[in-house]
């Protein structure tokens, strides 16, 4: 019996060869956006726990001891403590919020956070930053254990809270007697900002 001839269909096949390519070059495309985007977002979180490790360094554990609930939120001491942290937060680029916290009986409270807010309940009103004692309610997993290793720490990816969401790096800080006192959080906010500037400016 005679073998029929193969029919070539030319733009059919074109069609087909092209498609596959284009497949295969959307896919080497999305992995290297997948591994671009992942080495981006680890590039942030190691200069947040280096940025947010050496201002730690700045802080006065034995001066940050002596505020309490008790504290007077107009204490010169106090506020020159607040002052000297905003200044901080000004000098590292992208820094949404730094502040202290310390722990309590395994609950997390703001120190010192004077860090200008924004309108994050949409009230057209200037929220109002943590004072002095105030509970952290739900405080995500790295700052929890910065606290408890006594370690840096930063978030594996954006965490959101009450105030937004961001990047956050924590960092102990101690008493001139080595005593561990509390931890310095530093936020980046995860926006809409060109992270490479975001890294270049930590």
């Amino acid at each position: 019996m005679p073998v029929k001839p193969y029919r070539t269909h030319p733009a059919l096949e074109g069609a087909a060869v092209t498609l596959v390519t284009l497949v295969a070059l959307l896919s080497g495309i999305y992995f290297i956006y997948v591994q671009a985007k992942h080495a981006v977002e680890e590039e942030i979180r190691e200069g947040l726990v280096r940025n947010v490790s050496a201002a730690a360094t700045t802080i006065d554990g034995d001066l940050h001891r002596t505020f309490t609930g008790d504290t007077d939120p107009d204490d010169p001491a106090y506020v020159e403590f607040l002052g000297k942290l905003e200044a901080i937060r000004q000098a590292s680029a992208y820094v949404q919020y730094l502040y202290t916290c310390i722990s309590v009986d395994g609950q997390v409270y703001f120190i010192a956070n004077p860090s200008p807010q924004g309108d994050i309940d949409g009230d057209g009103q200037t929220d109002v930053a943590p004072q002095l004692m105030d509970l952290y309610e739900g405080p995500g997993r790295a700052l929890l254990d910065a606290i408890e290793t006594q370690t840096p720490s930063v978030d594996e990816e954006p965490y959101t809270d009450q105030w937004g969401t961001f990047y956050g790096a924590y960092a102990p800080f101690y008493d001139s007697q080595g005593r561990f006192v509390g931890v310095l959080g530093m936020d980046l906010e995860q926006g809409g900002e060109d992270l490479g500037r975001v890294i270049l400016g930590l």
